[in-house]
């Protein structure tokens, strides 16, 4: 506490320098996001900012983050500002110089996600500012999320964006258990992330073995220790197959023979090589909102194995992948995680089971992968996602979206 008091003294000078400067570009779009780092949301914050780039918006990150993945994407669509450089940044007094610099814009709009920074804010707003928020994965059970966070100033957000009809529906119930009006459900919209597939199905190598991808952050909820036991799983059972493990992975990971650790990519082009030399990828997460990685790897023609979770079985049906019902799913979403990890056999097993029906069955997968194609292909077009975003911000608001 006394750091960040001492650190205020300098900082709010500095701060208010850069308030002044920020003034000068009058812009009237305002994005606020946790960092850049590497993950789908942050592949997703991307792709909405470049939707916006020739209206030269401020981005705001909140957060400390060694992690920078996406950092040129975001610096190529916005103007970014790191506020996680100002120690004192829990102070009351950013939000106020914040709000001060957005209620003088006549057409502002704000756009945040994933930020507590951004829902804090909001209370300073002016009532002519239109605030829009996106919800990627809905955390019934954590009192930090942003649906939680969000709760004392739903009322404030002007539109809701969410990923698919399960979350519309968990808001739905989450308004109703807090007493909150049922008009607030009707400013909830979806929109689907965007894909960009080849424009043909890819040709897929005919291996020997089977190639299974984990791809993602090493996060809990992401539960990539569920992946190495699948891979030693089996390995024990003599399943043809070779699995990679692409994210933050430290290269000391005791893994089985099995098994590749190939890091973070930061290349798009050396990603997509993995993709399409690819058979499977594994979703092993016990939350999850439409995960990004699954999309892009269908994209690629690779079949996805995933848990039944968030709302991929909106996306994944028996033509086109394969879900796993995971009892210990709800162990985690109750805290008890060391419980859980006790009870994973069975998910192992089954996910095993169909790599192994997969692998001798390779007919049955290449359908799957073209299907897996398709779905990406007609679902998730890039030019409906950008059609949407600029509907919603310019049909809600009064500004003019050309």
């Amino acid at each position: 506490m006394r750091s960040k008091k001492l650190a205020f003294v300098f900082e709010a000078v500095r701060f208010k320098k850069m308030m002044r400067a920020l003034r000068q570009k009058q812009a009237r779009l305002f994005f606020f996001f946790p960092y850049c780092g590497m993950g789908g949301a942050e592949r997703v914050h991307a792709d909405i900012l470049q939707i916006f780039t020739e209206y030269h918006p401020l981005c705001f990150l909140s957060v400390r983050n060694s992690d920078q993945h996406f950092r040129s994407e975001f610096e190529r669509s916005s103007n970014l500002i790191d506020l996680s450089i100002f120690l004192s940044l829990p102070y009351a007094f950013y939000k106020k110089q914040l709000a001060n610099l957005i209620n003088q814009s006549p057409n502002a709009v704000v756009f945040g996600s994933n930020s507590n920074f951004f829902y804090q804010l909001i209370p300073y707003l002016h009532p002519h500012v239109r605030v829009i928020d996106l919800i990627h994965a809905f955390q019934p059970d954590n009192a930090y999320s942003p649906e939680q966070i969000s709760l004392p100033v739903a009322e404030r957000i002007n539109q809701r964006i969410v990923l698919g009809k399960k979350t519309l529906q968990d808001f739905v119930q989450l308004y109703c258990q807090h007493g909150k009006s049922s008009n607030l459900a009707g400013r909830i919209h979806i929109i689907p992330n965007k894909i960009v597939p080849p424009p043909l199905l890819p040709i897929k190598p005919n291996n020997a073995r089977l190639q299974i991808l984990f791809v993602g952050r090493n996060a809990p909820e992401k539960r990539p220790k569920l992946f190495l036991d699948i891979a030693a799983y089996c390995l024990k059972k003599n399943i043809a197959a070779d699995f990679h493990l692409i994210g933050d992975f430290p290269n000391s990971t005791s893994v089985s023979n099995n098994v590749h650790i190939i890091g973070s990519i930061a290349d798009r082009r050396n990603l997509n090589q993995y993709y399409q030399n690819a058979d499977l990828i594994l979703i092993t997460s016990w939350r999850e909102g439409l995960p990004m990685v699954m999309l892009e790897a269908m994209a690629y023609g690779v079949v996805p194995i995933s848990t039944n979770v968030g709302e991929i079985n909106s996306v994944i049906n028996d033509n086109n992948g394969i879900l796993i019902e995971d009892s210990t799913i709800e162990l985690y979403q109750q805290s008890r995680s060391s419980t859980a990890e006790q009870q994973l056999l069975p998910c192992i097993e089954s996910f095993a089971a169909q790599i192994a029906a997969l692998n001798s069955d390779r007919r049955r997968l290449a359908v799957m992968s073209k299907n897996a194609y398709c779905t990406v292909s007609e679902k998730f077009s890039a030019q409906a996602n950008r059609e949407a975003y600029l509907n919603l911000f310019s049909a809600q608001t009064d500004i003019s979206i050309d």
